[in-house]
């Protein structure tokens, strides 16, 4: 399958600058070299919206930061709880605001952006338990800022799509709030992904491999042998609703 034009040009741009998201870099490394990519590229535009507001809402190891995103019109508004990507290593609420803004307008609903914490200095569960302490926290206070928590949905792209495919399996099973939805943007869901030939014949044509996709997870999940591997990966643990 041949690949988009405009994604084998900017992959040809990222080999031409010798980038490399992970290989050989300390976390804090990987996350400045991210950075400083973005700040090369120039970030997406930030559609303006109703208004944006930062909180702070209580978590299991500490207060978790959250980024409210309301749209224009009259709610209450559906509500969807967003968790950015970046192999549960990067990320955080600024690089995620563009898509954050879209999909409040798009949508026209409510987007509640949760910096959640990341590995290694957080070892899994870490990250799991404060995405599901935030959707507890949306689901009993939407209706104070113009949300509907009937109509309450999880999303997030890449390491944040798997986030949200195991909250929504948390909330299930913990008889948590009801998630209507799920918005899962090229997931995670099974590490044994890494090793099949579509997979690896893809990665011949990108700057990653599928060890370089390893670490994050890897490191993600380093203290689990100490704690409960909680719905991890989430595909083993899908069972009928």
């Amino acid at each position: 399958m041949p690949i988009d034009p405009q994604t084998q040009a900017f992959l040809d741009y990222l080999r031409a600058i010798n980038y490399s998201q992970t290989r050989g870099l300390t976390p804090v490394q990987a996350r400045e070299s991210i950075n400083a990519l973005s700040a090369q590229v120039g970030q997406p535009e930030r559609e303006p919206v109703a208004n944006v507001e930062d909180r702070l809402i209580p978590g299991p190891d500490g207060d978790i930061p959250v980024r409210i995103y309301t749209p224009q019109g009259n709610g209450p508004f559906p509500v969807l709880v967003d968790f950015h990507g970046g192999g549960f290593v990067m990320g955080d609420l600024d690089r995620e605001d563009p898509l954050c803004r879209k999909l409040a307008n798009r949508v026209q609903c409510l987007v509640v952006s949760v910096d959640y914490p990341l590995a290694p200095e957080h070892p899994f569960p870490a990250a799991p338990e404060a995405c599901y302490a935030a959707v507890q926290w949306v689901a009993a206070h939407a209706s104070g800022f113009n949300g509907d928590p009937t109509r309450l949905a999880v999303g997030g792209t890449s390491a944040g799509g798997t986030l949200a495919t195991v909250v929504a399996q948390m909330a299930r099973d913990r008889r948590g709030p009801g998630i209507c939805f799920q918005l899962m943007m090229v997931p995670g869901t099974d590490q044994r992904m890494l090793s099949t030939p579509p997979w690896r014949l893809m990665a011949k044509a990108a700057t990653f491999s599928p060890e370089r996709i390893s670490p994050g997870s890897c490191i993600s999940t380093s203290g689990a042998k100490k704690r409960q591997r909680t719905h991890w990966p989430p595909l083993r643990w899908l069972r009928h609703w």
